[in-house]
């Protein structure tokens, strides 16, 4: 049944144009099992012979680049080690399902998964506290001092300089979180949102303004340097109604794909789309957008004061979804079209990112979807996109025994990368 009516794109020799040559290469991202005697890649390296193109270098700056696939004989990580340091044995095929979501896969031992605390909001969204009953394990100190950072009852604070950030253990790549803080006079604070491990979280994730933005040293800042903004990025597009100094103002923060949505006390006073910026903003940068160019999975961090900073009621809806392979996937868009079943091909849109923040390739560039069989697609999107409708979109994360493995891709991909994807299914055929 042909749900869509796009051309399918082969893989082969010849002459080719240069936006053709775009497609095919941005397709062979997809795929992991052609014959070693394809035209377009032998041992992960592009032969300018067979594709008679200066468009086949690895790094360009004006179009997606290569992603090749792992060759037959490619040795995939076969265990993953789990935060108990027990292992996991992945089964190296899988066979995309039509009823389950989650195609089955045998653990090699048996995963004891402890729950964390518990709490409903009012509409019957289940949220895990951040926070242990005790003490701050689960938490670590970044760039601080591991003792200016203190637990009071049900709630947790930094006073003093020095204490750097204070982050889960645990990474989020999609979630609702909840939390209240409270400021004493003239404090300037913030949290940190898909937070890397390394580096400074105002620069190398994006950083949500907490701040006394009463106190008189504070009359001249940048509007984005305000409560609820996306610090020195964008402001707030609704100035937030805060309680006055130490007292508690509540906050949530949805990040869902490359949306986030932040809300002050009970007001949503920010919506930003990390991929593309509004006219104002990109007026006033006067420079291409950077905020998709940020880690889509890091941790949470909360960020020390001179003056003291209170936060409790830290709580967080995880949104992705965890299939037994290990790969995760986010609905970001339901899809109103056919169930995806018993595919032949799949007509797809697709942005590919490292943890670090790094596009590898955009199918958007080219102004059309893809169509690629499904036999070839890296077994992580056979996990992730089954149960899928035409017009959905999941963000998928793939971690390397599912795509790339320990060989990953030259120059493009490293040996066990983790990789996350935002997929469009537009159609597929049986």
């Amino acid at each position: 049944m042909r749900k869509v009516r796009t051309r399918t794109i082969h893989i082969d020799s010849g002459k080719i144009t240069t936006v053709a040559l775009k497609k095919r290469l941005i397709v062979a991202g997809l795929l992991c099992s052609f014959s070693t005697s394809s035209a377009l890649y032998s041992d992960d390296v592009i032969s300018e012979e067979s594709v008679n193109s200066s468009e086949s270098q690895l790094v360009q700056a004006d179009s997606p680049p290569v992603l090749f696939a792992p060759t037959p004989n490619a040795k995939p990580l076969n265990e993953v080690e789990k935060p108990d340091k027990q292992t996991q044995t992945v089964s190296p095929t899988v066979k995309l399902s039509v009823d389950p979501i989650e195609p089955s896969i045998t653990p090699s031992k048996p995963i004891v998964v402890v729950l964390p605390k518990q709490q409903q909001d009012k509409q019957g969204t289940q949220f895990d506290s951040l926070l242990p009953e005790t003490g701050l394990e689960g938490w670590s100190v970044h760039e601080g001092r591991q003792e200016a950072w203190q637990r009071d009852g049900d709630s947790v604070y930094c006073q003093g300089a020095g204490g750097g950030w204070l982050r889960t253990d645990k990474e989020y790549s999609d979630f609702h979180l909840k939390f209240d803080y409270r400021l004493q006079a003239g404090a300037n604070s913030g949290v940190g949102l898909r937070v890397p491990q390394e580096g400074n979280p105002t620069f190398t994730a994006v950083e949500l303004q907490l701040l006394d933005d009463s106190a008189p040293k504070y009359a001249s800042l940048r509007d984005d340097q305000y409560t609820g903004s996306l610090y020195y990025h964008v402001a707030p597009t609704q100035k937030p109604q805060l309680l006055p100094v130490n007292e508690w103002n509540s906050c949530e923060v949805i990040c869902k794909g490359d949306q986030m949505t932040i809300k002050l006390n009970g007001d949503i006073v920010n919506e930003i789309n990390l991929a593309q910026p509004d006219e104002e903003n990109q007026k006033e940068s006067g420079a291409k957008w950077q905020l998709a160019k940020r880690p889509p999975l890091g941790r949470i961090a909360l960020q020390s004061s001179s003056s003291r900073v209170d936060f409790k009621n830290l709580q967080i809806n995880d949104l992705a979804v965890v299939t037994h392979s290990g790969v995760k996937y986010v609905e970001l868009t339901t899809g109103e079209g056919e169930s995806l079943s018993d595919a032949r091909q799949l007509t797809v849109h697709y942005v590919g990112q490292l943890l670090n923040g790094t596009r590898f390739g955009d199918t958007r560039d080219l102004g059309e979807p893809v169509t690629v069989p499904l036999e070839g697609i890296i077994e992580g999107w056979k996990y992730g996109i089954a149960g899928m409708k035409v017009g959905g979109r999941r963000r998928l994360i793939v971690p390397p025994e599912m795509a790339y493995g320990s060989q990953g891709v030259a120059n493009l991909i490293p040996p066990g990368a983790t990789l996350v994807f935002e997929v469009e299914l537009c159609g597929f055929e049986r």
